[in-house]
C-alpha cells in the first residue's frame, strides 16, 4: 500500500488543480449520483448481466468464508483500485464474507461481513501467505437471497473497511448490490456494492503516507475535485460521496477463527482535522 499510495498522492498532487485527478464526480446537477456507466475507465471490473434459472449442484453455504481478492470502485473515484488490489495481495486489506446460516428452503442466508487481521508471511515476491483470519472490526449482518446462481441483498447494510495505515475504517452505509456464486460455492466471480460515504466522517480520516507524513483524505478528496454529490437522507442537502464498486471473492474457510476479534493497531499517530468546502 504505502508504494503505491504514495504514487497516487504524488500524481493528484501534482496535477489535481490542472486536471481534476478524479474525473467527473457524478453530480447531474441535483444532487443525485449520474450514471456514468459509459465512462467506467478500463480498468474498473465491467459489469455483467446477472443469471436466471437452476444453479445445479448448489450446496448448503452454511460456515462458508469467502475472502475478497479483487475489489475495483468506480465511485467516488477509481484512484484507489490499484492501492487497494496491492493490500490485497498483501493481506493489509482482507474482507471477509462470513456464512453463519443458509436456509435452503427459503434461499435466504444471514452473512457476517467486515475487515479482518491477518496472521501471515510473504512470499518472495511479497504476496500474502496467509496463516489466519480474525474479524478484524464487529462484523455487520447481511442478509443475501439467492435465486438459482444469482443473489441480492434484500437488506440495506454497513461496510467497514480498515487498513493499519488508515487513522479509522471508511464506513460505507445503506449498501445495496447483488451478484453471482458459483455452482459448487466455491468462489464470488461477481458482486456489485453499492452504497454512501458521509462527508463528514471524512473530516478526520486520515491516511500515513511514507515521505509525505500524514494526510486527511478529506482535505485530498477536495483537491482532487472530487465532491460529495449524494443526499443521504432526502433533505435537500448533499452530504455524501455515492460510492460503486465490483469485487471477486474465493472460498477460505481453513483460515478463518470465528468468534474472535483481533483489531488491527492504526499506524497513524494523528490526524489534522479538514472540513472546508468542496468547489
Amino acid at each position: 500500500m504505502r508504494k503505491g499510495l504514495l504514487a497516487l498522492m504524488g500524481l493528484c498532487l501534482v496535477l489535481a488543480l490542472a486536471v481534476n485527478c478524479g474525473g467527473d464526480n457524478g453530480d447531474d446537477g441535483n444532487g443525485d449520483p449520474k450514471d456514468t456507466k459509459e465512462e467506467t475507465p478500463a480498468e474498473v471490473a465491467e459489469e455483467v448481466e446477472i443469471p436466471s434459472g437452476e444453479c445445479a449442484g448448489l450446496p448448503d453455504l452454511t460456515g462458508k468464508v469467502y475472502r475478497v481478492t479483487e475489489m475495483n470502485a468506480s465511485h467516488p473515484t477509481d484512484k484507489v483500485n490499484e492501492v487497494w488490489n496491492n493490500d490485497i495481495g498483501t493481506c493489509d486489506l482482507v474482507i471477509l464474507f462470513h456464512i453463519t446460516e443458509h436456509n435452503l428452503e427459503t434461499n435466504v442466508l444471514q452473512v457476517e461481513v467486515t475487515s479482518a487481521w491477518a496472521d501471515k508471511t510473504l512470499d518472495g515476491e511479497g504476496n500474502c501467505v496467509p496463516k489466519s483470519y480474525e474479524f478484524a472490526l464487529e462484523p455487520a449482518i447481511m442478509v443475501m437471497t439467492i435465486d438459482g446462481c444469482a443473489f441480492d441483498f434484500s437488506q440495506k447494510f454497513d461496510l467497514n473497511i480498515v487498513t493499519p495505515t488508515v487513522s479509522k475504517p471508511f464506513h460505507v452505509f445503506g449498501v445495496t448490490g447483488d451478484g453471482i456464486i458459483a455452482e459448487d460455492g466455491s468462489d464470488i466471480p461477481y458482486c456489485k456494492l453499492s452504497g454512501l460515504i458521509a462527508e463528514e466522517e471524512t473530516y478526520d480520516l486520515c491516511l500515513q503516507i511514507p515521505g509525505l507524513g500524514t494526510a486527511n483524505f478529506h482535505w485530498f478528496m477536495n483537491l482532487a475535485g472530487i465532491c460529495p454529490n449524494a443526499d443521504s437522507d432526502n433533505d435537500g442537502d448533499i452530504d455524501s460521496y455515492y460510492f460503486e464498486g465490483i469485487l471477486k471473492a474465493t472460498e477460505e474457510n481453513q483460515y478463518f477463527k470465528a468468534g474472535t476479534i483481533h483489531p488491527i493497531e492504526s499506524l497513524v499517530e494523528e490526524c489534522p482535522l479538514d472540513s472546508e468546502e468542496c468547489i
